[in-house]
């Protein structure tokens, strides 16, 4: 999203940033849970679904957008330094993807077991709210348990959005895997 751009210019304002990451993780995960559990219980006119439904949607995305990013900052400081830092990233993401595609997977066949039963509706909100709790059971431990580091700045000034797109453009490793990942 292009609003993670501003990821480093807000961030810099936070000295500990262990409150805001965290204030953030619940409103991204609350806003979720609203546009697809709970608004539509409440609002019954299909347009107004919709007009809620994209509200909380863009909202909890365009926040997890802008704070979203800073976790990865905050988890770097647990991972060794030198080559094997990129060992860390790749299994994490690895975690990540795996995990996302069979919590997926889950879902849409108890979706489809479900479908005609009279309880669907009561099952899956339930499994959607179990799935809430776990979601901020793990944000709090991510952020709560692991001691925060001062932050590093790489000049005394404060970030300026021009350094954003302009350091990393500088950077000729960047911009070819950058390249290369969009290939």
């Amino acid at each position: 999203s292009l609003l993670s751009l501003l990821t480093p210019k807000i961030m810099s304002h936070f000295k500990r940033r262990r409150g805001i990451l965290l204030f953030t993780h619940f409103i991204y995960d609350g806003c979720n849970v609203l546009a697809t559990t709970v608004m539509p219980m409440f609002v019954e006119d299909p347009g107004a679904r919709t007009f809620w439904f994209a509200v909380f949607l863009f909202l909890g995305n365009g926040i997890n957008s802008v704070f979203g990013t800073g976790v990865s900052a905050w988890t770097v400081n647990f991972l060794p330094e030198g080559r094997d830092r990129n060992i860390y990233f790749s299994v994490s993401n690895i975690v990540t993807n795996v995990m996302g595609t069979l919590t997926a997977i889950g879902a849409a066949l108890a979706a489809d077991a479900l479908a005609g039963s009279p309880q669907q509706t009561e099952i899956l909100t339930t499994l959607r709210l179990a799935a809430l709790v776990v979601m901020l059971i793990g944000g709090l431990l991510q952020i709560l348990i692991p001691k925060e580091y001062p932050y590093k700045r790489s000049t005394g000034d404060r970030v300026r959005f021009r350094d954003v797109i302009t350091i990393p453009m500088r950077n000729r490793k960047f911009i070819l895997t950058v390249l290369a990942g969009y290939l």
